[in-house]
C-alpha cells in the first residue's frame, strides 16, 4: 500500500490552503496498493495536540479501484463519489485542516491509509468507531507539518 500528496513532500510543512488559516479544504490523496474488491479509510490525525491525539478527517469506504481523492472533497457525511466521511474531533463531518493553537510549535499531521475488511453501511461513524473498525490493521503513513505563529 502507498499513500502520497503532491501539495507537499512527506514530512514537509502542509501548504497554508489546506489548513484553517487558508481555504481549510482536503488536499489531493494518490493511493496505490489496495487489493482488489476491498476498500479503504483514511483517518488524518494529530497526536501533537494538547489534548492528545486529535482526529481531523475520516473518510471510509473508497474502493480500491479508486487511485486519487480529489482536491476539496466536499464535507457532507456522503460525498459526491459515494464515500462516506465520519465525525472529526472539531464535531464536524468531512476534512477539518490543521489548526493548531497559535505559538504551540509544529504539529504533525498524519494521513494514515487502512483497507478495510469490509464496508461500514453507516455515515458519520465516530472516531472511536472508526479507529475500533482499524484497530490491529496494516497501515500506511503520509505526514506534513504546520505551526500557527
Amino acid at each position: 500500500m502507498k499513500i502520497s500528496i503532491n501539495a507537499f513532500e512527506n514530512g514537509k510543512r502542509i501548504p497554508v490552503r489546506f489548513t484553517c488559516d487558508g481555504d481549510d479544504i482536503s488536499p489531493e490523496i494518490h493511493v496505490s496498493g489496495i487489493p482488489e474488491g476491498k476498500h479503504y479509510m483514511i483517518i488524518m490525525n494529530d497526536p501533537d495536540a494538547p489534548v492528545g491525539l486529535f482526529t481531523h478527517w475520516i473518510i471510509y469506504n473508497i474502493p480500491a479501484s479508486v487511485n486519487i481523492l480529489h482536491e476539496d472533497i466536499d464535507k457532507n457525511s456522503i460525498t459526491e463519489d459515494g464515500f462516506y466521511q465520519g465525525k472529526n474531533d472539531f464535531g464536524k463531518t468531512g476534512y477539518g485542516g490543521p489548526c493548531p493553537p497559535k505559538g504551540n510549535g509544529p504539529h504533525r499531521y498524519f494521513f494514515n491509509l487502512y483497507v478495510q475488511d469490509k464496508r461500514i453501511d453507516r455515515d458519520k461513524i465516530s472516531v472511536a468507531e472508526a479507529y475500533n473498525t482499524v484497530k490491529n490493521k496494516e497501515k500506511t503513513t503520509y505526514m506534513g507539518v504546520y505551526e500557527r505563529l
